[in-house]
């Protein structure tokens, strides 16, 4: 089952793009994330953005302080993409977790 907050975010959007098998799964979802966060040319391409906001920044003049915070909005958001990636890995993780220890509770019990 989908993390609730996860699940509520997905209804106000209408779920956008999210296929109806991976918004009912938070298994499915972290696997959908770890195969993005493994994917080599994703990463390369969050590195080559990453370091285009870099050489950005440090092109602009010292006054020119909405041009600065505006790139430094952009990298912070980067970053936020892929922290919200690891709560998904991260959210299937502690649900397979829990459902092994389910699993060996039943066993222990039988």
């Amino acid at each position: 089952m989908i993390a609730p907050h996860l699940l509520a975010r997905l209804r106000r959007r209408g779920q956008g793009n999210i296929s109806p098998q991976i918004a009912r799964s938070t298994t499915l979802l972290g696997e959908q994330a770890r195969r993005i966060l493994d994917d080599e040319v994703f990463q390369l391409a969050i590195d080559v953005v990453d370091e285009e906001l870099a050489e950005r920044w440090r092109a602009t003049k010292l006054g020119d302080e909405a041009g600065r915070e505006a790139l430094y909005r952009l990298h912070c958001a980067l970053r936020e993409i892929e922290a919200k990636l690891r709560n998904f890995l991260g959210d299937a993780n502690r649900v397979e977790l829990e459902r092994q220890r389910r699993d060996e509770e039943r066993d222990w019990a039988a």
